[in-house]
Order: structure tokens, then sequence, then C-alpha cells
């Protein structure tokens, strides 16, 4: 039997028992409030508390964790270029004629 990278963790903590429309709002809700911050201190306290939610509060073991986080990784580097080329910023990088 091969273990999969998602694996459903039974734990009866809150984050297990809440229904499936409560963890996606708040999926969105740490999506946008991460799409908010502009520094890198701010989106590190996010990681920190999500990671403490995830081992304290979900009870999910960090290997657990260390196993799946290539994948976990791989979407928020997805999320970063797109947050980077959605972002209005000061300077542009190239232009192309008067279009931009």
């Amino acid at each position: 039997m091969s273990e999969q990278t998602l694996a459903y963790i039974d734990n009866n903590s809150i984050i297990h028992r809440a229904d499936a429309l409560s963890k996606l709002f708040w999926v969105l809700v740490v999506v946008i409030a991460t799409f908010q911050f502009r520094g890198s201190i701010s989106r590190g306290l996010m990681l920190a508390a999500l990671l403490f939610l995830a081992i304290v509060v979900a009870r999910i073991p960090l290997r657990a964790i260390w196993k799946v986080s290539p994948l976990i990784f791989g979407v928020a580097l997805l999320l970063g270029v797109f947050h980077y080329v959605v972002t209005k910023g000061i300077t542009p990088l190239f232009s192309i004629g008067s279009l931009w």
C-alpha cells in the first residue's frame, strides 16, 4: 500500500470537524489576505501562523507537512508569479512601444 502525498489525516480537531464550506471560506480568506501583504515579513508571519494552525490546532504531524511541502511551495510559487504579474508596480520591467 503506497502513501499518497495529500493523504487525509483523521484527527478529532476543530479544523477536521469543520464543514467543507467553512474550510473553503478560510482558504479564500488566507489567499486574499496574502495577496494584500506587501512585505516579506508579513508573508512570513502568515506562513508561521498557518504552520502553527496546522501543527498545534489541526494536530498534523510535521513529517506529513514536510512530505507535502514541495506541492505546497509549487502552488505558492505559481501564486507568487501571478501576483507579480497582476500587481501594479512603480517602474515597468520593459515596455512594448506605447502600449504600456
